[in-house]
């Protein structure tokens, strides 16, 4: 936008007539515009001369072999600036000054209270953010405090179901002769193996045990000790024939199982 100001030209943003205005106030959009300055001496008008300066663009004035100047302003950063004006007629003596105030307002995204605006959004962002981090932080202090104690809950379980285990194998090792390995199989199976004894035979007897211990209910064990009537040369008495609860009836076998043994 470029827009000549007359002597005495009203202009949108003056207070009054160029000679008589003290402000000049423009817009953003109004950042290209041009002063034009006259100096009358009405009896010597070849001998009238001026010069200018604006204050914050200009370190000394502006001098002007002539009576007229312009000063054109294009893009100029948004602010406050101020022309001064001086004229001398044919004593080559200047005058009094000529002041007027030109103000370039900023647009709104540059206006002081929109960076009030960013400073109080970015204040916000960062409370965001340390908000965000410190939820985090909880959060996974709590997810470590929730796996410490399942941990600890499952290594508690583990050193009761170990001691339930240690006391079996104790309880096992009693009913176990010298030659006999007793072997654990995997979780809490064990495997006990007899020496001396007729493979058919011992797995009768096993399989008969296994039922009785399923029929005794779960978690629980179920064994086959040799009776006071028990003959080691009679093998014959252990016959898969005859009903186990005889062969404990006669005291040939005697039936140990987890609940009678302390």
């Amino acid at each position: 936008m470029h827009r000549e100001i007359g002597l005495l030209e009203p202009f949108a943003g003056l207070d009054a007539s160029l000679p008589y205005a003290r402000e000049l106030r423009l817009d953003h959009r109004q950042r290209i515009f041009a002063l034009r300055m006259v100096a009358l001496d009405f009896n010597a008008p070849s001998a009238a001369r001026l010069r200018y300066r604006v204050e914050g663009l200009h370190d000394d004035w502006v001098q002007v072999n002539g009576a007229q100047a312009e000063f054109s302003v294009n893009y100029l950063a948004p602010g406050s600036y101020r022309l001064r004006i001086e004229a001398a007629g044919r004593d080559g003596r200047f005058g009094n000054q000529s002041e007027l105030t030109m103000v370039l307002t900023p647009p709104l995204w540059l206006h002081p209270v929109a960076y009030a605006l960013y400073g109080v959004l970015l204040v916000m962002l960062l409370a965001l953010i340390v908000w965000r981090v410190r939820r985090n932080m909880h959060y996974k202090r709590r997810q470590v405090e929730i796996l410490h104690r399942q941990v600890a809950k499952r290594t508690a379980e583990l050193e009761i179901l170990n001691e339930k285990l240690h006391h079996s194998n104790r309880r096992l090792d009693r009913f176990c002769r010298q030659q006999d390995i007793l072997v654990r199989w995997g979780g809490e199976e064990f495997l006990l193996v007899a020496n001396g004894v007729e493979p058919a035979m011992g797995a009768g007897l096993a399989d008969r045990a296994l039922y009785a211990a399923k029929a005794a209910g779960k978690n629980g064990w179920y064994g086959l000790l040799p009776g006071p009537r028990a003959r080691s040369d009679s093998l014959d008495q252990l016959s898969p024939g005859k009903p186990l609860s005889d062969l404990i009836k006669r005291d040939i076998l005697e039936a140990v199982s987890s609940s009678t043994m302390p």
